[in-house]
């Protein structure tokens, strides 16, 4: 049995479907990005309560990682109800047209420190999303050091 540490998925999938695929595949545990937020806080909170039942069906099996836009509205209130209720093990960010140092995101940052849960973001160039590697670039993630539980 194997494990696999960034699975993506659309939001079609059923907790049936997702199991049976990794028990045909051999695959023990997997590390789960719920749907991309897109660019929208009600699509967001679509996506995030929806995984949340692929996540509930096996927790010994699917560690979930929540998928958020912290540009949109509610996104830090989101991240702390994904984690505290729904199952989440960590939070998933993609810096699509945003800069970890804007400072409309200090809000945000202090919300995901005071959860002290792993926080996974993308770096590097990001296929599919058009001028992402302005957006993902490491040094932009050093303001981040002020905030311990990220």
């Amino acid at each position: 049995m194997y494990n696999d540490c960034h699975v993506h998925f659309c939001g079609t999938e059923t907790p049936d479907a997702v199991l049976r695929a990794m028990d045909i595949a051999f695959i023990k545990r997997i590390g789960a990005l719920s749907p991309d937020p897109k660019q929208d806080a009600a699509q967001q909170l679509i996506n995030v309560e929806a995984f949340s039942r692929i996540l509930q069906s096996a927790p010994d099996r699917i560690i979930g990682f929540c998928w958020l836009n912290p540009t949109l509205q509610g996104s830090a209130d989101l991240a702390e109800h994904a984690i505290t209720d729904l199952g989440y093990t960590g939070i998933k960010l993609i810096p699509h047209h945003w800069h970890a140092y804007d400072e409309n995101l200090i809000p945000f940052w202090e919300r995901l420190s005071s959860l002290k849960v792993p926080c996974i973001i993308h770096t590097g160039i990001l296929w599919g999303y058009e001028d992402s590697s302005r957006f993902c670039r490491p040094v932009d993630f050093e303001v981040l050091i002020k905030y311990s539980g990220i």
